[in-house]
């Protein structure tokens, strides 16, 4: 039996930082983070961006070394099979008994995967791991045609990626546009035409019967159209890791239920990050980890931070183009929303190039306000303006302020 004054789940930013905070807090208190990941907390945004050219994934965002100086001790490659609240206690698969003081549950989310038929075979990859990137970059060597199954940001950008490696690639979206559950239609179609001008194609409202797997493979949609594939990444959002509370008696719904200080029904149980949902939402973004998983860290070790749900950011960085989006981006049935979509009257500018990460192409703004409060806003192309929307929405500023001070765009 293993003993720790502090118990962290997990291995993911989140964990990384309520392991920071205790140990900010608590200079000489045991803490214990166990990950049933082989390798050390590493960027997870990062595994969509240019793997296969060479970009690093997998890169620790703190070395070994770090773990030593800050005395924390790391499992990697390890799994909690079993959850005693009462005795506060977990099990490990190898039948490891490990006692807490406190417990930071942060064991985030799998890759989310439908119930396609088909789907469980080797050439199926989804996008969450780093052992998912090589798994990936192996299926790619020779390939030259994909299916991703899709069109969210992980999608989109993974579809790029594959493209830019020489990969004929097709993507394939169940509603009317890509990214539909983020954006309304016009900025959806948007990014839409941007994506499929880029040599990407699209097919959208598909519903897909299988994946067949035979003398060769391919997508069969209920129609009866068959999509060719060499390999197939499928990108169908996140699951959260939330059978070991679930079991172990811990509030769940869609994931572990915390209030504003990261508690969770349980008192010597902090949950936080990509598991977690406080009001109701759990919006999966790795700034919502970040600030979640210092806050239950502290608190665990007896401060009393709150956390607010301040506007996470969305980026997307594909198809020659970027997007930054936050806030409320006109989804909530029951708001009457003002909305302006805006056009730049010049091309990007070399700064929002080669900084920001904008494109050469045409620049759109798009805000949304209710009751004349910008609610959220949208940048496509030049996103030099990001810093001044992201703080608008987080102020609710008036809406005709920021259109005057947004630069040279006209309205569509």
């Amino acid at each position: 039996m293993s003993n720790a004054d502090f118990l962290v789940l997990g291995g993911g930013i989140a964990a990384l930082n309520a392991a920071t905070a205790i140990r900010e807090r608590n200079k000489l208190a045991d803490i214990l983070m166990v990950s049933d990941e082989p390798i050390l907390p590493y960027s997870r945004p990062m595994l969509s961006k240019s793997p296969l050219a060479g970009a690093p994934y997998g890169y620790p965002m703190q070395p070994k070394e770090w773990y030593d100086a800050q005395r924390i001790q790391f499992r990697s490659a390890t799994t909690t099979n079993a959850m005693n609240l009462a005795a506060k206690t977990i099990t490990l698969a190898t039948g490891e008994l490990i006692t807490y003081d406190k417990c930071v549950y942060a064991l985030g989310a799998a890759a989310g995967r439908p119930p396609i038929k088909g789907a469980d075979n080797g050439q199926v990859v989804t996008i969450r791991t780093a052992q998912d990137m090589r798994t990936l970059k192996s299926l790619a060597l020779g390939a030259t045609k994909a299916v991703v199954i899709g069109g969210g940001v992980i999608g989109i950008e993974m579809a790029w990626e594959l493209k830019k490696a020489g990969i004929l690639v097709v993507i394939l979206e169940i509603a009317e546009t890509v990214m539909a559950r983020v954006f309304e239609p016009k900025i959806a179609n948007i990014i839409e035409n941007t994506v499929r001008e880029s040599g990407i194609e699209i097919i959208t409202n598909v519903g897909i019967q299988e994946i067949v797997n035979e003398s060769s493979m391919c997508v069969r949609l209920n129609t009866g159209v068959e999509i060719p594939a060499d390999f197939i990444v499928l990108s169908a959002g996140i699951r959260p890791n939330i059978i070991l509370a679930k079991e172990a008696g811990i509030d769940v719904q869609h994931s572990v239920v915390v209030d504003e200080h990261m508690r969770t029904s349980d008192p010597f149980v902090y949950a936080c990050g990509d598991c977690a949902q406080l009001n109701d939402v759990n919006t999966g973004t790795w700034t919502q980890s970040q600030a979640q998983g210092y806050i239950a860290g502290a608190n665990a070790a007896g401060d009393h931070l709150v956390y607010k749900n301040d506007p996470a950011p969305l980026h997307l960085n594909a198809a020659d183009t970027a997007l930054f989006a936050v806030g409320d981006l006109g989804k909530q049935p029951n708001n009457d929303y003002e909305m302006y979509l805006l056009k730049s009257t010049a091309k990007c500018n070399p700064w929002a190039v080669n900084m920001a990460g904008g494109s050469q192409g045409d620049s759109y703004c798009a805000l949304y306000a209710v009751n004349s409060r910008i609610t959220g806003a949208a940048l496509i192309g030049d996103l030099s303006n990001m810093k001044k929307v992201h703080d608008a929405v987080r102020e609710q500023k008036n809406i005709q302020c920021l259109l005057q001070e947004v630069g040279k765009y006209e309205k569509v």
